[in-house]
């Protein structure tokens, strides 16, 4: 087989047919340009403008196609700015998910317009741009619920009631003591209120880099409450998505109609 001697970027054949003519070079951009600057995780970043340039769309076609390939699980995207300034936004490519468009035929792909992925329309009042996954099926506060009730379970051998009935209430330590004698979180229940509150007063009036500062000290804070089973699971199913939803929310507060709507 003959060797080539220029630079070249592999694509899935089927998913190309797939997607418009805007979604595919958008696609086609981040492809080579997770190629030459991923990192080990899959992540790089470039700014609306670059992008734009590399994918020759304009500043809103940039967005609904993102947005577009973001809805169909090809990409994920953390999102820094909406206007057309020159924070950067980070990417990545979710290659896995290419293989389930392996099972279309290549003739489907190019005859059945039923199955076409189309760019949103981003031309209509309606369209807001949302790189935010949201937890399927369920508010974050149905699953906060969930948690709790799960750690009072009285069934559950992680159930600090039980945890301290395993043990003799005469052989109880100094420190345990010490522990139900403050006002340290003592339950699942305690520590969820203790940072609510904790979010409530220090989230306040803060800007996207704020919170993000924030996020990872509470994080970091939760190491206090080892005494407390499961006291890591505050963090991935309360403190980020409670911190993340109150960054899309300044995000859309900050977001600028004006050069977003402006005429492709």
């Amino acid at each position: 087989m003959e060797t080539n001697n220029y630079q070249f970027t592999q694509v899935p054949t089927n998913l190309f047919i797939l997607l418009d003519n805007n979604c595919r070079s958008m696609l086609f951009t981040l492809i080579q340009l997770s190629s030459f600057y991923a990192d080990e995780e899959g992540w790089f970043f470039r700014t609306w403008e670059d992008l734009g340039a590399e994918a020759n769309l304009s500043l809103n076609l940039c967005m609904a196609t993102i947005q577009t390939l973001f809805n169909e699980k090809l990409i994920e995207a953390r999102p820094v700015g909406f206007g057309k300034g020159k924070k950067p936004n980070y990417y990545k490519v979710n290659f896995a998910n290419f293989e389930k468009y392996e099972e279309t035929s290549i003739e489907d792909a190019i005859k059945n317009p039923d199955i076409k992925i189309r760019t949103v329309d981003y031309k209509g009042s309606n369209f807001k741009l949302n790189l935010v996954r949201e937890v399927v099926n369920e508010t974050v506060n149905n699953v906060v619920k969930k948690l709790v009730k799960s750690e009072n379970n009285i069934d559950n051998i992680n159930n600090i009631d039980n945890a301290k009935n395993v043990k003799n209430k005469e052989n109880t330590s100094f420190e345990e003591k010490e522990i139900n004698n403050c006002n340290t979180p003592n339950t699942y229940k305690d520590l969820m209120e203790h940072f609510l509150k904790e979010m409530e007063k220090r989230c306040k009036d803060k800007t996207v880099e704020e919170l993000n500062e924030i996020q990872e000290a509470l994080k970091a804070e939760l190491n206090e409450f080892k005494h407390i089973p499961n006291y890591k699971n505050v963090f991935p199913y309360f403190i980020k998505p409670s911190i993340e939803k109150k960054k899309e929310k300044l995000l859309d507060e900050i977001f600028d109609e004006s050069e977003i709507f402006a005429t492709a």
